[in-house]
């Protein structure tokens, strides 16, 4: 199925529908549309004019080092910069202040950068917590046929490169 969206702001609030090409076809006459001059319109035919609106993502980074987190970060901003993505950013040196607040508001992706097995812990917990959370796990550890059953989506051996960063949030985000 191809997705299509609609988003608009109202007031501090995001309205997105996301709908398949049936259901296209079934609402096409009532359905707004974002045209190229910043302004919304009812239109009843034209698909050309539908543009996807800047997305804001919570991203958040659990890491044990503060330099390595701060790395990441910067990572993340120089490749959201470029895509015209923006992210809200969050870095975690504890894990259990990490999985409470995240008990309240789900990132969409988490970047773990733990040693050994407590990354592999972390993991497997927030796994457990949230299926459909996106996960770019870093370790000093070869944990790849974890990884892979984890479900994460991109996994890095340390030291960890800036283009490889910018592989995994590709990857993420396709």
């Amino acid at each position: 199925f191809c997705y299509k969206y609609i988003t608009k702001q109202y007031h501090r609030f995001t309205i997105r529908v996301i709908f398949c090409r049936f259901v296209t076809e079934l609402l096409k006459k009532f359905l707004i549309f974002y045209n190229e001059d910043n302004k919304w319109e009812y239109s009843k035919w034209e698909y050309s004019k539908w543009k996807r609106r800047d997305v804001v993502y919570c991203i958040a980074i659990l890491t044990d080092q503060e330099q390595e987190g701060q790395n990441c970060a910067e990572y993340i901003r120089n490749y959201c910069t470029e895509k015209k993505v923006f992210p809200l950013i969050e870095i975690y040196q504890n894990q259990e202040q990490f999985f409470g607040r995240i008990r309240k508001t789900v990132p969409a992706v988490v970047f773990l950068a733990l040693p050994g097995v407590s990354g592999l812990n972390a993991a497997e917990h927030l796994r457990s917590l949230y299926p459909k959370c996106g996960i770019i796990w870093c370790s000093d550890l070869d944990f790849s046929l974890h990884a892979f059953r984890l479900r994460a989506d991109y996994f890095l051996l340390k030291p960890v490169s800036e283009e490889a960063f910018q592989l995994g949030l590709y990857t993420w985000l396709a």
